[in-house]
């Protein structure tokens, strides 16, 4: 499925939401370079991401209806409304608490790394309430708005079961049956309520539709929505504190945002993985053939990895070794979390740079943009490089405690995973100074809990865990002592050399 195979009101409002991300990116340089201001970025940020709400809806409502067919309206409609509710909220919290908030917590004048802190937490932590709060208001205020809502005919919760228009309701999670084009579904989750929705050529649960609702169960049964929401709320949070910051706190906000970005979109990847898994856990390795039937009816394939790439951006390409080990790891491109790991990292060396050379602003004030984007793209590429690099150390190691555990492709990955953990610990490590080990500690916490979630036992986790934290010490603490001696060098130099001008 290519663009042409789009509606022509189809292919605009795709084009429309490519340049409004473009257009983003672009105000995100420009204010890097200072050429425009934080309030600019900030601005412009709130209108594009609306607009992008807005276009991503109305595509949502004709691609679904054209597709899947007119019932699919009925149900996105729904979560709209439901979706509406919650943003309404949020955007009163944005507006009336979070301008003041922040306006106060700017004017008290901390160090700039603990100025951003304050700023960045005071903001996420109203938009994370506002939010959980909005999704409590339609729990109650709306307790049996599905049943009204979803079908005309006001009947009982025990009819549509009779029926088979709502397949289950358990555990706070109800499961509808629609009329459609071809086989597809959606889920989603609140805090104490769930939906998933699936779409049938007959209007009933064949076996395929079966694993489909298993895979949007999965979705509503976990929080999924919640979890990406939180997601997008880190970058909006980075957005809005941009406007009040200033000097070195300023460029730590847009020097984030890159992170921020890409962020939501891995998360996005690990919720869809989780899902399949789920799918995984009720018909085993029967769900690899009910996923190769869904491709061929939707996209005329049977290999996740021939899918178009709209499918590929949110759906692991590998998401069969899923289906077929259970394994979650597996599908994930090898360069998913080194991607976030070397943003953060570049982040965070650059920030770092820019305090140490914050005496010599005078003189390099207007190359400051030039060396401030050197060093970020050095740093990106070199965090990469290390990621990679002790992912292949580590990889011996993993493999002798996960062996049984992972796949060969999972066993890479968590190589990865825990190289990326690492580096962005090290990072972190970097602006705490005397507390650096709160950052080795955070680190090992994270990854044994992670790789005990992946793998499901603790033992094995964790002398994982523990033998390559060791090793990646080590050669932190052989390159400290390198840098000992060679960075006094090089900052006498530097000094010398500005001197000598």
């Amino acid at each position: 499925m290519n663009l042409k195979s789009y509606t022509p009101f189809e292919r605009a409002l795709i084009i429309v939401m490519i340049i409004i991300a473009v257009a983003l990116i672009v105000m995100l340089a420009l204010a890097f370079a200072n050429i425009v201001n934080g309030y600019t970025l900030n601005l412009s940020f709130i209108i594009g991401f609306s607009l992008y709400i807005i276009i991503r809806i109305l595509y949502a409502l004709e691609h679904r209806s054209r597709v899947i067919g007119v019932d699919a309206l009925t149900p996105t409609l729904f979560l709209i409304s439901y979706v509406s509710v919650v943003l309404f909220v949020v955007a009163v919290s944005l507006f009336f608490v979070v301008t003041s908030l922040l306006a106060r917590v700017v004017g008290m004048g901390f160090a700039p790394l603990l100025s951003y802190l304050i700023a960045f937490l005071t903001s996420l932590g109203v938009l994370v309430v506002s939010t959980l709060l909005g999704f409590v208001v339609v729990d109650l205020a709306m307790p049996r708005i599905d049943k009204y809502f979803l079908r005309r005919d006001r009947v009982s919760i025990d009819e549509l079961l009779r029926r088979g228009e709502l397949v289950s309701d358990e555990g706070g999670v109800r499961a509808f049956v629609f009329t459609g084009n071809r086989y597809a579904g959606f889920g989603f989750g609140s805090l104490l309520r769930g939906y998933a929705f699936v779409f049938t050529p007959t209007g009933e649960l064949d076996l395929i539709g079966r694993g489909i609702l298993a895979h949007e169960l999965g979705h509503a049964r976990s929080r999924h929505t919640i979890i990406l929401t939180l997601a997008f709320l880190l970058m909006l949070s980075d957005y809005i504190v941009v406007a009040y910051l200033h000097g070195p706190a300023f460029y730590l906000s847009i020097l984030l945002a890159p992170f921020f970005m890409a962020l939501p979109f891995i998360i996005i990847r690990v919720c869809e993985t989780h899902a399949d898994l789920a799918w995984y856990r009720m018909y085993g390795e029967e769900s690899v053939n009910q996923l190769r039937e869904v491709l061929r009816r939707f996209y005329g394939v049977n290999d996740p990895r021939k899918a178009p790439l709209n499918s590929r951006l949110t759906h692991p390409g590998k998401r069969d070794l899923v289906l077929r080990f259970g394994d979650a790891l597996a599908p994930h491109a090898s360069w998913e979390f080194p991607l976030l790991a070397a943003l953060f990292n570049a982040a965070v060396v650059d920030f770092y740079l820019l305090l140490r050379i914050s005496s010599f602003l005078p003189l390099i004030g207007r190359f400051l943009t030039l060396i401030l984007t050197l060093f970020y793209v050095g740093s990106f590429v070199g965090g990469l490089v290390l990621v990679y690099l002790f992912g292949l150390v580590f990889k011996p190691l993993v493999r002798y405690f996960l062996a049984g555990s992972l796949t060969e492709d999972g066993l890479t990955n968590a190589s990865l995973l825990l190289s990326s953990i690492y580096l962005a610990a090290s990072a972190a490590s970097l602006l705490l100074a005397s507390l650096w080990w709160t950052a080795v500690i955070a680190a090992f916490v994270i990854t044994l809990v992670i790789i005990r979630h992946y793998v499901g036992k603790l033992k094995p986790s964790l002398f994982t865990v523990l033998s390559t934290m060791v090793i990646y010490l080590a050669v932190n603490l052989v390159l400290l002592l390198i840098m000992h001696v060679t960075v006094p060098i090089a900052l006498h130099w530097f000094e010398s050399l500005w001197y000598v001008r």
